[in-house]
């Protein structure tokens, strides 16, 4: 007797229908087994109700899984990919939780229905409180010295203040911005420098930008070098005359490039009486002549003129 078609449906029905469900796991097992899985660190956006601002700590990334076929996943750039937290809807100050939100923009078409967008973490939490905006002096972080016999003069920064923006308890306390250090060994010129601000907290921002010149003008050291028990000689005296008493030791100061004077000697440094104008014997006020090397300017010294006798060269039998 044959079988009528519901009966053939229906006889042996549970095997049927094990055998069906055995089918579709296998089916999604494969397909399963089949997708593809690409990472990406990507940066996320805090966005905050204006007039408040962050503090603390918080994510500045978050890692984004991507699953689905090769093809798709794979069709998805870095720069395509973005990631939220969206604090607008809070407008107060205190601590708040919302989800991150991932953003796909794919030029290639649009998959978030066709493959598995995951991220983590999911949620974050901030603290915000309220947002002042200051203009601080800027003051560079000079490191090391010019080398000997070398000075900075003088310095420039421009701008020389900068608007500084971030959370009240950050800012209320701070002077002003830091640049990072410059180094000054080295410097033997004028240089120009572009250095960046460092924010005193993690949470403040310059919106003009971070960036400042720092100009500086080097030149030649200039000290003052005191000298003395020096030599006073008399030059151009007639032969019929001598000078009976000792001459006086002069003491001078001197001002020039420490490069020059460091290595300058007492025998650099001339200090003499003109007798080319003794023609008899006498005691005479002469005036201390002094000849120094080129570049070293004189201060003062002293004795600025001395008495100074004169007799007959006596005669040898």
């Amino acid at each position: 007797m044959k079988k009528g078609l519901t009966q053939i449906l229906f006889d042996h029905w549970m095997a049927k229908i094990l055998s069906l469900l055995a089918a579709i796991l296998l089916s999604l097992f494969y397909q399963i087994n089949n997708l593809e899985e690409r990472y990406f660190s990507i940066p996320l956006d805090i966005l905050t109700t204006e007039g408040l601002s962050v503090i603390g700590s918080y994510p500045v990334s978050v890692r984004v899984n991507l699953r689905g076929t090769e093809e798709t996943i794979y069709s998805i750039l870095e720069n395509e990919i973005s990631a939220v937290a969206d604090f607008r809807g809070f407008q107060n100050e205190g601590t708040f939780k919302v989800p991150v939100q991932i953003n796909l923009q794919s030029s290639s078409g649009n998959y978030e229905d066709t493959m598995e967008v995951l991220v983590e973490p999911r949620e974050v939490t901030i603290t915000q409180e309220e947002q002042v905006i200051r203009s601080l002096e800027i003051q560079p972080a000079l490191i090391a010295f010019v080398p000997n016999g070398y000075e900075l003069v003088q310095y420039f920064v421009s701008p020389t203040y900068v608007t500084v923006q971030g959370p009240r308890s950050q800012l209320e306390s701070v002077t002003g911005i830091k640049t990072e250090e410059i180094d000054l060994s080295g410097r033997y010129d004028d240089f120009t420098v572009s250095s960046r601000l460092i924010p005193p907290g993690d949470n403040i921002t310059f919106p003009g930008g971070n960036t400042v010149e720092f100009r500086g003008v080097v030149d030649e050291a200039v000290i003052i070098q005191n000298l003395t028990n020096l030599e006073i000689v008399s030059v151009d005296l007639d032969p019929r005359f001598i000078i009976t008493e000792n001459l006086p030791e002069i003491a001078i100061t001197l001002q020039g490039s420490q490069l020059l004077l460091e290595q300058l000697r007492a025998r650099d440094l001339h200090f003499y009486i003109d007798c080319s104008r003794i023609i008899v014997p006498g005691t005479y006020t002469l005036p201390v002549q002094v000849d120094i090397p080129e570049g070293v300017a004189v201060l003062k010294y002293s004795p600025r003129e001395i008495p100074v006798s004169f007799s007959y060269r006596s005669e040898e039998p």
